[in-house]
């Protein structure tokens, strides 16, 4: 079995579904990125900005970078809502255990197995940890496609997947892009009620609920209150209808609804002390923003 084959098998016994390799060239994404930001869909994202050379050049990162392995994790757990709707709806992604310390763990051990395994290999591993454009790497190794969402689609579990990357300094050939299979189909752009996608492929992210209810600071503008669709972290509407997402995927149990973590009443989160948040959502993705976040975002809902 040679390194690349190794590297795909050990990937798959540390439960990622995919892993796919391209080779380390620049990417020609700087003017669209530019004409993105002059647009100010970036909102306030302004760090994306910054160490544009890094994102746009993996040897930036890591100079010994020969090859870039994209990898697919997919975190399907179940369509039905596990938690009390009641309260605010989450996105699926966030149901489950945080996906940072998952993958990270996950990618540490496959790279620390390989080190052992191969004298002279080494590498740095990337799960949103650093200035690298996950989803352009992962549609150039062939992972899936870019759907008009702006999300990689892949084949076996559409867009719920996360993606992570390891850059390794040996060279392994490197495999074919997909063709993109979205077609005419524009289910997403039409079943955004913001209106963030406001073109194939092309997202404003200040009117994007994903962005609004996670990455957003202050209060969430008025004009969009009453268009989250109940959501109070994340949204998961532009993916709900994707035909892609619609075939049936093997469920990944290490992302289960943590039921005990995240069913919650408005009335004990807001009188929750922040040491009480912390040890509640301490696990999951809801714990990175803080008590004052999520407070906020209930109240926006119920405006």
């Amino acid at each position: 079995m040679g390194i690349k084959e190794r590297i795909i098998s050990r990937a798959r016994e540390l439960g990622f579904h995919d892993a796919r390799v391209s080779a380390p060239r620049k990417l020609e994404a700087a003017e669209l990125l530019e004409k993105w930001f002059a647009s100010g869909y970036h909102a306030e994202m302004h760090w994306l900005k910054r160490n544009l050379a890094k994102r746009l050049n993996p040897t930036k990162l890591y100079s010994e970078t020969r090859s870039v392995v994209s990898l697919a994790m997919g975190y399907y757990s179940g369509e039905e809502y596990p938690f009390d709707s009641s309260t605010g709806l989450i996105s699926k992604y966030a149901w489950g255990l945080d996906y940072h310390s998952v993958l990270k763990q996950r990618l540490k051990t496959l790279l620390q197995d390989l080190k052992d395994e191969y004298p002279g290999l080494d590498g740095r591993y990337f799960v949103d940890t650093a200035p690298i454009l996950e989803k352009e790497w992962a549609v150039r190794s062939g992972l899936g496609w870019r759907g008009k969402h702006s999300l990689v689609v892949t084949k076996g579990w559409g867009s719920w997947v996360f993606l992570g990357e390891l850059l390794v300094n040996v060279e392994l050939a490197p495999d074919s892009e997909l063709s993109e299979e979205c077609g005419s189909c524009d289910k997403c752009i039409k079943a955004c009620p913001t209106g963030a996608i406001r073109a194939p492929y092309l997202v404003d992210a200040r009117r994007c609920i994903a962005y609004l209810t996670v990455e957003h600071r202050g209060d969430i503008p008025q004009e969009w209150r009453g268009s989250m669709g109940g959501y109070i972290w994340g949204c998961d509407i532009c993916q709900n209808v994707c035909p892609w997402n619609q075939i049936h995927v093997d469920l990944n149990e290490t992302f289960t609804p943590l039921r005990d973590k995240l069913s919650f009443e408005t009335t004990s989160l807001s009188r929750m002390t922040n040491e009480e948040f912390e040890k509640q959502f301490k696990m999951t993705c809801l714990g990175r923003a803080g008590k004052r976040q999520l407070v906020r975002n209930l109240e926006s809902i119920a405006k």
